[in-house]
């Protein structure tokens, strides 16, 4: 008897907990439900207002569940429990659709993280797909509740919680030019920088940083010296060019769609990446990782383009792997096979690399270090004359495009192919370069023409006259330029520089005529450089010190955060400021590659540092 109410006590305390444990929880989802009603009443004031004559949505204090259903005039009308405005007042009435959470629909989107399992788990009920299920709404275990204590819902909840407190000074930090100035000039002058010497600020092309009479660059011109140039990043225009000929391209923009959408299906399931890594051993074929495009890393669509060609044929065979295990991800494999498989969009995608590859090959060139804007002119010249070349149909390149994709095997013995598959399979290559490629083309020509005059360039235009391929024997050559190079920086060169040029023109006449030839580049650090020159030319070594200067990107500073991330890793995660510093001048700065005797010298340094727990 006593082991019996032993159990009696056991099991009676443990039912005790359970209800205590039960009643904190629904506590707490209902303090949650109550923190976020302020925030739905201040993102729509209305929705706790019943107006059926002037709105389509109705408060859920009106319009909660159905309690009684008029068979007169009013027929049609619903009345509610007003209580549920209170417990659940994230919810939002639709006449003549149904209910909604205002909180998840606000942050459920294709974009969101998570929002595919989302949809899976849920249907997309409350977010995508309005709650008409009434019977089932209240209790505790009701479809109401379940939702407010739903992993989704807190997590939309958490979001909007965080937006409401730190959103305005996110706004404050990220979108105030006034804030972004004024920790770049902090930050400058603890570096004991001297903030009058600026005379070029670059920066992308966002309205912050490019506003006229508010932007930063705007700021510093206020601040410092009018004579600061803002200079659009090359690297990002360029970037910016290839996105806006895209969309204005509908076939190319829908591919490159559906590469997003692959490489995606493929990454994001390591399932579905051991399939395709198991196909390519099958295949004795090198284990290629596919690459996500993106709208702004420069050089994303280029590598991705290349990556899915490699592996053309292996990603067919992996999708109809995946489709005939039918299950739940069958659907989304037959799609993207039967896109592949499309004759037309197989030859957009691999017409679309060599114009891509020109483009990178342009985008490298900019965010070299040696760089400078006579270089780009000269880059851009020859990236045009190549996309020129691109626009013949008849070139190598299209009929070796050609030949690599009759050599495809674009059927399947196991999928039914659709019937607009099969019609455009039919289609002629040629009518597919002519109204899809070959927009594409001029597009990105007009496009880089367009965005890369610039009126920043007109001023160091001027100093083109320091090229001896532009050198000639006029006794005004290179007057104009001097003078408008002169009345720009007045406060850095005197009028003196105009003498200056006369006679150093006479000097690289002299060089010329002596066989020597010089670029604009070579010029200008032997005006800085040498000591004597610079004594004679004074005013001249001064323009020459600015325009060597003046940057052609920001290419420098983004690769800065890269080799950041590189050496700040999960294992590497307690690094002092100042070692991540040194770090990141060796791997910036240092040699590419160390002979034998200097790893072991850097080596044995190492170890007389300190004390080493080394193995013998």
């Amino acid at each position: 008897m006593s082991k019996q109410s032993s159990l009696d006590k056991y099991f009676g305390k443990r039912k005790e907990n359970n209800d205590v444990d039960k009643s904190a929880k629904r506590n707490r989802i209902e303090n949650e439900n109550i923190i976020t009603q302020s925030n739905a009443i201040a993102n729509d004031p209305c929705d706790l207002i019943n107006d059926s004559t002037t709105t389509d949505i109705q408060s859920i204090e009106d319009n909660s569940i159905i309690s009684s259903i008029s068979i007169s005039n009013n027929i049609g009308k619903r009345s509610y429990k007003s209580s549920c405005t209170q417990k659940f007042p994230w919810l939002l009435y639709e006449s003549n659709t149904g209910g909604f959470c205002q909180i998840c629909r606000n942050y459920w989107k294709p974009s969101t993280p998570l929002f595919r399992d989302m949809e899976q788990k849920t249907k997309g009920v409350f977010t995508s797909t309005p709650f008409t299920n009434r019977k089932k709404a209240l209790g505790d275990n009701g479809k109401l509740m379940k939702h407010s204590r739903s992993s989704y819902h807190l997590m939309a909840i958490d979001n909007d919680i965080f937006r409401q407190r730190e959103g305005s000074v996110l706004n404050q930090i990220v979108c105030d030019a006034e804030s972004i100035f004024n920790s770049i000039i902090t930050d400058l002058q603890k570096k004991s920088i001297d903030l009058n010497k600026i005379r070029f600020v670059s920066f992308d092309g966002v309205a912050v940083f490019s506003g006229i009479h508010n932007g930063v660059a705007a700021r510093f011109r206020a601040a410092f010296n009018i004579a600061i140039l803002f200079i659009y990043c090359r690297a990002h225009l360029l970037q910016l060019a290839v996105i806006s000929a895209a969309e204005d391209s509908p076939d190319i923009s829908r591919s490159l769609s559906a590469l997003k959408s692959l490489v995606n299906f493929i990454n994001r399931s390591s399932v579905r990446l051991s399939s395709f890594e198991n196909i390519q051993d099958i295949f004795r074929n090198q284990h290629i990782k596919l690459i996500q495009p993106g709208d702004t890393r420069w050089l994303s669509n280029s590598l991705a383009i290349r990556s899915l060609l490699q592996s053309y044929q292996l990603l067919l065979i992996t999708l109809e792997s995946i489709y005939n295990e039918n299950n739940e991800d069958s659907a989304e494999a037959l799609g993207l096979y039967n896109i592949l498989s499309n004759e037309g969009t197989a030859f957009i995608l691999h017409a679309l690399q060599p114009i891509l590859d020109t483009l990178a090959i342009l985008s490298k060139s900019i965010q070299t270090k040696a760089a400078d804007f006579k270089q780009l002119q000269d880059f851009l010249t020859s990236t045009l004359l190549r996309l020129e070349q691109l626009k013949d149909y008849t070139s190598d390149d299209y009929v070796a495009i050609i030949e690599t994709i009759q050599k495809l095997s674009l059927t399947s013995s196991t999928i039914r192919i659709s019937r607009s598959s099969i019609s455009n399979l039919e289609l002629n290559i040629s009518e597919v370069f002519s109204t899809k490629v070959l927009p594409f083309i001029e597009n990105v020509i007009n496009n880089i023409q367009t965005r890369f005059e610039h009126s920043t360039l007109n001023l160091l235009n001027c100093f083109m006259i320091f090229d001896m391929e532009n050198l000639n024997d006029n006794k005004d050559y290179g007057d104009e330029e001097i003078r408008a190079i002169q009345q720009h920086y007045a406060s850095d060169i005197d009028e003196s520089v105009i003498y200056e040029w006369k006679t150093f023109r006479t000097y690289l006449l002299a060089k010329r005529n002596g066989g020597k030839l010089m670029t604009q580049r070579e010029i200008c650090m032997k005006l800085v450089q040498d000591g004597m020159l610079k004594e004679i030319y004074p005013q001249l070594s001064s323009a020459a010190e600015m325009l060597r200067v003046a940057p052609i990107s920001t290419a420098t500073v983004e690769r800065n955060f890269s080799t950041m991330n590189r050496i700040l890793t999960k294992l590497r995660n307690q690094l002092t400021t100042q070692h991540v510093d040194q770090l990141m001048r060796i791997s910036i700065e240092g040699a590419d590659t160390l002979n034998e005797e200097t790893k072991e010298e850097i080596i044995n340094y190492w170890k007389k540092v300190k004390p080493r727990r080394l193995a013998v």
